[in-house]
């Protein structure tokens, strides 16, 4: 793993951290869950392409959204089997250590409701436009 990808992994488990984006002497952490960091991110129009990203958890909304960013070296812990196509689509660099088929939910319920949102989505935009407006009817 190169060395701003471990330092990312490494600030993400030392602080306690949903995300941590690295690059060389920048970082900066993320403690919201689900989807919010990224597109914390995207809103702010930067290029992101040459920073590496931890990542607590990745469904296939974040993985689209991943590729929004233009990021190419990730590490997550848990990664769903619909995020991996979508990094391989890609050529991203992702490491990770549980694989599962889909994300659940967080009362375990079910499956996360972004997950779901982007399960026949395979366009990054079309996929950043439906999660912006179920964010927006979720907050309602």
């Amino acid at each position: 793993m190169n060395k701003n990808l471990e330092k990312a992994k490494e600030l993400m488990n030392k602080n306690n951290a949903t995300l941590a984006i690295v690059l060389d002497d920048f970082e900066e952490l993320f403690f919201d869950r689900g989807v919010k960091p990224l597109m914390i991110l995207l809103n702010r129009n930067k290029d992101y392409s040459k920073f590496f990203a931890s990542d607590r958890v990745i469904g296939k909304a974040a993985a689209l959204l991943y590729i929004n960013l233009g990021i190419k070296n990730i590490y997550t812990d848990l990664i769903s089997e619909k995020a991996l196509e979508v990094f391989n689509t890609y050529n991203v660099n992702i490491h990770y250590q549980t694989k599962v088929p889909l994300i659940m939910n967080r009362d375990k319920t079910g499956y996360c409701p972004m997950e779901t949102l982007v399960l026949d989505i395979d366009d990054p935009k079309i996929a950043y436009e439906a999660i912006q407006n179920k964010i927006k009817e979720m907050s309602k």
